[in-house]
């Protein structure tokens, strides 16, 4: 809950994201694990931003290596 925004969040279980790579997982291309069993080109998470962005709102990853997880899409309220 954040006042004014409205939260989107995605969770999972998998290996988490280091906090010196957390905010470059919103650029095109970057994947954590270039070379590990996820596939995928490093684009999904940079689209998602930029939609969200052009809705007024904005990501926030929480994460640690380990631990999982947590993608939040925050937008404007509705008033």
């Amino acid at each position: 809950v954040k006042p004014g925004h409205v939260g989107i969040a995605v969770i999972d279980q998998g290996r988490g994201i280091a906090a010196e790579l957390q905010q470059q997982v919103f650029l095109e291309y970057f994947r954590v694990d270039p070379e590990g069993p996820v596939s995928g080109m490093g684009l999904g998470l940079s689209i998602v931003q930029r939609i969200t962005e052009l809705h007024g709102g904005h990501m926030q990853v929480d994460s640690a290596p380990g631990q999982g997880s947590c993608l939040c899409i925050w937008l404007p309220q509705k008033q």
